[in-house]
């Protein structure tokens, strides 16, 4: 019974750290955009994940649109996934900088 409680303790030490981490990220990036500090924003912000995640928003918007007039074919899914995700990627490589 004393294992069963110290790993719970454990395990809840564990979780309030991954959450406390989690809390100072995010209070450091809200200080940076209250500052108005891009380098610092930008420095705290995943840009790769972000444009990755932008450019699926975007085909995915994309194949729902052309999926309420007809549907969609698998080879223009597959299409749209692959030319319309580099196309959708160099868009936001214009309005974004690349960080290396």
């Amino acid at each position: 019974m004393r294992w069963f409680f110290g790993s719970l303790i454990a395990l809840l030490v564990c979780l309030g750290i991954y959450v406390g981490s989690a809390v100072v990220s995010l209070s450091g990036l809200i200080g940076a955009v209250r500052a108005e500090n891009g380098a610092d924003v930008l420095a705290r912000t995943d840009t790769a994940r972000l444009r990755r995640s932008l450019v699926d928003q975007i085909v995915g918007a994309y194949l729902k649109q052309i999926g309420r007039e007809r549907p969609v074919k698998p080879l223009e899914r597959l299409a749209a996934n692959t030319y319309g995700a580099s196309i959708a990627d160099a868009m936001i490589g214009k309005i974004s900088p690349r960080k290396t």
